[in-house]
């Protein structure tokens, strides 16, 4: 009896036909292994000295002091969610980097963590974040996710594209089938309008596929900052490993009668022992 294999390009049309709320993880990833199907992987090496900056969020105005309080969570059992690079009870460390468009990483992670700092509402509001600044100690090898024509506005990325297919187009792989799996998760990874966690499957199950591979994780466009920032997902032990966390910030945010402001009100570059206990400075 002839065994029948789906298709790459059936396979992905399954997948945009697939409510993902009701089929789970683990028959998607079968599917995958039993139709032979190997994603494709591009790769960036971050560089010694780049900066990585991540954020946490207090809308009750809590200053964190310690490292462990603003980098990955280890509170494992309360991560009950899929996250645009994880999936449930996996803790990923989610940080941004300076790029051409946006030099200052705090736009991107307030982009990203407060909704009404996307969309300035007429309601008072006020929220501190508490950043973390690491620098990169040694190269590593992520995944790069940049082949969505939801880039293409950005100058950076479109032409990072072109040159990744000009690079496709120079080996053996088939050009058709690699980059219409390269577009198709670049475009999970674009996702802008998200129902439930659930429609995090998809990219979640392609982190994991990276990590499988050894990388250290995965960088991608920012959606919340329309693709002009970097965003990463770094395996915890990649963060321990390559980056180390050198000085620390907490910014307020504040709408006043539909005016946004944001202020930085204390600095840190003491950190303590194990950079457990942060001297904070006032601004």
């Amino acid at each position: 009896m002839t065994t029948s294999y789906m298709t790459f390009q059936e396979f992905i049309q399954l997948l945009k036909n697939t409510d993902l709320q009701h089929v789970s993880r683990d028959k998607i990833i079968y599917t995958l292994h039993k139709n032979g199907i190997r994603l494709p992987i591009l790769t960036s090496i971050i560089k010694k000295g780049e900066i990585i900056e991540r954020g946490r969020i207090s809308h009750e105005g809590r200053m964190f002091s310690s490292e462990c309080e603003i980098s990955y969570r280890t509170d494992i059992e309360k991560i009950d969610k899929y996250g645009r690079a994880n999936r449930p009870f996996q803790s990923m460390f989610y940080g941004s980097s300076p790029t051409r468009d946006i030099k200052h990483p705090t736009i991107v992670l307030f982009s990203e963590l407060v909704e009404q700092f996307r969309n300035i509402s007429k309601s008072n509001f006020e929220t501190t974040m508490t950043v973390g600044r690491w620098i990169v100690i040694d190269d590593f090898e992520v995944a790069d996710i940049c082949f969505s024509e939801n880039y293409f506005t950005v100058d950076e990325l479109k032409n990072r594209f072109e040159l990744w297919v000009q690079k496709i187009q120079d080996t053996e792989l088939n050009e058709e089938n690699y980059q219409n799996l390269l577009s198709f998760f670049s475009n999970e990874f674009a996702k802008a309008n998200i129902n439930n966690h659930h429609d995090y499957k998809i990219s979640s199950i392609y982190t994991d596929y990276v990590l499988n591979e050894k990388l250290n994780g995965i960088c991608y466009p920012s959606v919340r900052t329309d693709y002009q920032g970097r965003n990463f997902a770094l395996l915890p032990s990649a963060v321990e490993e390559y980056m180390e966390l050198r000085e620390a910030a907490v910014f307020k945010y504040t709408i006043q009668n539909g005016e946004p402001l944001v202020i930085n009100t204390h600095y840190s570059n003491e950190l303590g022992a194990f950079n457990s206990r942060f001297v904070w400075k006032i601004c």
